[in-house]
């Protein structure tokens, strides 16, 4: 995994150009002993990511390194609450970040923490929720949650962002989820980021079926909103996206929809993600149309409202 950092700039990964490292920042963190130094970790790649590698910032503080964390404005309300230990820098955008000079005495890019902190099952030891919320939003999106009226919220989210060849493995017809909607019992809750008002009004068109969405949600750039939103679900159904991501940290019942061709933290048989507890991994099977997937998906969403009714 390593090599991203070499090949950032030829394949366009999102992630700043740590090869071309330069003199702005301190060497990169090669193992040495921290107890007593100033460590600067890089946030890089998008949300999901930030939230996932963020996991082990905990493992870094506990060397006794004074750790300064660089992130971009959006996430760094959220990631300051959640590690109160690490004093976290805004910077408006990841490649700002890792060229903005730094008298710490190592550097290291926050994707590279795994390397040291995750290298075998046992070292996988994150609790159920490490994210913390705004307690403000937290109350105002209860009560919007309240007003839709009895049943289980489950939040959705049928689309996944990235480099253009991963869209196609994470893109399910939303038409697909029409029978999670129709089910008694059940309130489903957009929480796709990006463009969706046309797929949903489809929807509603020609099935009737109706899911609960709110304009005023921003899940790029309002991220305190939406892990807000996020953490008054009783469950989410999601693409391998950042919205799983969110959900796990937060300890949501979280049930990822996997493609064949699947990112590698999402390994490859499993059902379960050692990364996080309560995690369910659905996997595609070779050559299933993602309607079917979503026909079994229908058959457990209706046994979990059974359990918990």
């Amino acid at each position: 995994y390593e090599e991203r950092l070499h090949l950032s700039r030829k394949l366009g990964t999102g992630l700043p150009d740590f090869a071309a490292w330069g003199t702005s920042l301190p060497p990169l963190w090669d193992d040495e002993p921290l107890d007593g130094r100033q460590v600067v970790v890089i946030c890089e790649q998008g949300p999901g990511d930030m939230v996932m590698f963020a996991q082990c910032l905990p493992a870094l503080v506990q060397t006794g390194a004074d750790v300064e964390l660089r992130a971009p404005q959006r996430m760094a309300a959220i990631l300051e609450r959640s590690f109160p230990d690490v004093r976290v820098s805004v910077y408006p955008t990841i490649e700002h970040s890792a060229a903005a000079p730094s008298s710490a005495d190592y550097a290291i890019p926050l994707g590279s923490l795994p390397r040291r902190y995750r290298r075998h099952n046992d070292d996988f030891t994150a609790p159920d929720r490490y994210l913390a919320v705004d307690p403000g939003a937290a109350e105002a999106w209860r009560e919007r949650l309240d007003a839709l009226g009895e049943g289980l919220k489950v939040g959705i989210s049928w689309r996944g962002g990235g480099v253009s060849k991963e869209l196609a493995f994470r893109r399910v017809p939303l038409m697909d989820w029409a029978g999670l909607a129709e089910l008694p019992g059940i309130h489903l809750v957009s929480l796709q980021y990006g463009e969706r008002r046309a797929e949903l009004d489809a929807l509603a068109e020609a099935t009737g079926a109706r899911i609960a969405d709110w304009e005023d949600l921003d899940p790029v750039f309002g991220i305190d909103d939406f892990a807000a939103l996020v953490d008054g679900l009783d469950l989410v159904i999601s693409v391998a996206n950042t919205t799983v991501h969110f959900a796990a940290a937060l300890g949501k019942p979280v049930w990822s929809l996997v493609p064949t061709a699947a990112s590698w933290r999402w390994l490859t048989e499993r059902t379960d993600s050692p990364w996080y507890p309560t995690m369910t991994l659905l996997r595609q099977a070779r050559g299933q149309p993602w309607s079917d997937l979503l026909r079994e998906t229908e058959q457990r969403l209706a046994a979990f409202r059974n359990a918990e009714g």
